[in-house]
Order: structure tokens, then sequence, then C-alpha cells
């Protein structure tokens, strides 16, 4: 997930109240000389494990011993390695990071591991409200399914961007921790899931990036921790010729996390413009 943030014109950063605009739906050229933005990549720490656990199933199914046997009961990760992966991510996190590092001078908390964080997963108006029971009649959600999850406003007011935890739902009504102070009745709102942690790494957005370039980068990274975890694993299990494989793929994929933020910077010139009198 990449998010854009503009520091022109918003004063505040924060995970939930945020004036964030997703990548994927941004279609309007931006206008970087008068504006100045971050991006934020979000990548899935379940998402990593994952991957990482196909990966090596899929190895350990064509990987066999002396007697013929797959290995696939031995090399392969499991669910109960996930305190192992944990435990060890961290470290190809932040080796990641110093990839980018130089595209993020001067951003405050640039790099965080383990960030509770989730995309919107519905948008609405509230019709009425009653103590902590919010009411919009078009909605069709699943009972209980937002438990948890986060309530903002959007509406362009005073209230816009706070948030309340949601206790539970009906098809059509979402009851919060808290009442509000104000009536927001009328007010639009959104819902963010929360449940997923994340590693996020923000970058400036330079005024001649191509921002095509974004998502190289964020495949890149997503591969660069998956070959990290895998080569790990085999380092740990003393799979030799697995891990170097795999040590290859890491490093190749940590160069392409730097490359494609740089490859990405649109030239101000024609090469033959520094040639011409």
């Amino acid at each position: 997930m990449i998010l854009l943030y503009n520091n022109t014109t918003d004063t505040f950063k924060d995970l939930y109240r945020h004036p964030y605009e997703n990548i994927d739906e941004y279609v309007s050229p931006v206008d970087v000389e008068a504006l100045e933005y971050d991006v934020l990549f979000f990548t899935n720490l379940t998402d990593a494990f994952i991957i990482a656990k196909r990966r090596s199933a899929i190895r350990g199914r064509f990987a066999k011993n002396k007697d013929g046997t797959p290995l696939i009961e031995s090399i392969a990760l499991t669910d109960d390695e996930r305190d192992w992966y944990d435990d060890i991510l961290p470290a190809g996190a932040s080796e990641v990071f110093k990839k980018l590092s130089a595209f993020a001078k001067k951003i405050t908390y640039a790099y965080k591991y383990g960030v509770t964080f989730g995309g919107k997963v519905a948008v609405g108006t509230v019709e009425s409200v009653v103590g902590t029971v919010v009411t919009d009649s078009a909605l069709v959600l699943t009972p209980s399914a937002l438990k948890n999850h986060k309530f903002v406003i959007t509406s362009d007011n005073l209230l816009k961007d706070q948030e309340q935890t949601i206790l539970d739902n009906t098809v059509n009504t979402i009851t919060l921790a808290l009442p509000w102070e104000q009536d927001i009745t009328g007010m639009s709102f959104s819902v963010y899931n929360p449940a997923e942690d994340y590693i996020l790494y923000t970058v400036k957005m330079d005024s001649n990036w191509d921002t095509n370039m974004l998502h190289n980068c964020e495949s890149a990274i997503m591969e660069a921790l998956v070959s990290y975890t895998l080569k790990e694993w085999y380092m740990a299990n003393r799979y030799v010729d697995e891990y170097a494989i795999e040590q290859d793929k890491y490093q190749k994929n940590l160069l392409l996390v730097k490359s494609s933020l740089g490859q990405g910077m649109i030239s101000y010139r024609r090469p033959t413009d520094f040639f011409s009198l």
C-alpha cells in the first residue's frame, strides 16, 4: 500500500486522523513545485510471512534427501515459526531502510516497525445518532465485522479526521466507544481496519520524480523482506545451497529498492542539452 501525504497543506500526520491519498486512486498530476509530498510505503508483516511460507514449501517439495524423500517437512516454514520470524525480521527491515534513507532526510520517524494500520473498509454519511449508536441506512455491513475498527469523520469541518473506536455494528448501525460531544448528523465518515501490522517507510517525493516507479520500489521492498526471511531460515537449518540462492536474491532486491527510486527521476533536460551552446 502506497500513500501520499501533503506537507504543504496538512499540519499533522497521524495514522488514522490522516489526510493521506492512496497512490492507486491518485489520477491528477502532482504540482510538486507548489506542494511538498511524502510517500509512505506500508508493507504488511503477515503478507511477507505468507509469501515466505509458500516459497519455502515449494522449495521443500522439490528438494530431496539422499533417499529421494522430499524435504518439505523440514525445509518449509510453518505457522509454528511465526515467533522466530517476528524476532529476525526487524534486522532485515532496518537494512532495507538504509537503502531508502537517502530519500528520507529530514523526515521524523521515516522508518517504523510494527505499525498498526489498515485500509479503508467502509464509507458513509451519518443519518442519525442516538448516544453512541450511529445509523446510516445506506450501509450493508456484516454484523460485528467492524469491532475495534476506527470510525473517522471525513467532512470538511472542525471535526474532520477525529476518530472513535468501534465497539460493534449491525447491518446499518455502528456503535462507538464514546458519544460525540458535538452533533455529527449529516457528516461523512470512513471506517479503517487497524487489525494488521505493517512496516512503514517514508521518503520525500522529489519535484522531478516519476511516480510510475513507486510500485517498483514497493515490490522490491516486499521481495527483499521475503528473501531476507528465507535466507535466515535456511541458514538456521544449515541448508547452505538454499541460503546462497536467497542471499544473492536479497542483495539484488536491496539494490533494486534504491535504484527503483533513482531510476524514477525524470531528467530535467535531454542529454544533448549538455553539449548545446
